[in-house]
């Protein structure tokens, strides 16, 4: 998935991994609202997480926030980067 000559993002990385499965499912200038969505979204999710492992009051509610937004960045992203390598057309 990584393209020839860059570098992969560091194992921790989230956001620049979710950047990395955006570009790949999402390529070209016809997808570059779809594609600046889903980075969007991996950026702000990884934020809100961020922001709970460090907020000393929060509550459930927060948590279970910060737990819809990581599992539709996962969802979004399997499943879009399954369709295209299961139709061959992601290397």
């Amino acid at each position: 998935m990584v393209p020839e000559g860059q570098e992969a993002p560091k194992r921790a990385d989230v956001v620049g991994w979710c950047n990395l499965i955006a570009n790949t499912i999402a390529p070209g200038d016809r997808n570059s609202y779809v594609r600046g969505h889903l980075k969007a979204i991996s950026k702000s999710a990884r934020g809100l997480a961020n922001w709970l492992t460090h907020q000393g009051g929060a509550r459930r509610p927060d948590a279970e926030i910060v737990l819809n937004a990581t599992q539709n960045v996962i969802a979004r992203n399997c499943r879009d980067a399954s369709r295209k390598c299961s139709t061959g057309t992601v290397p």
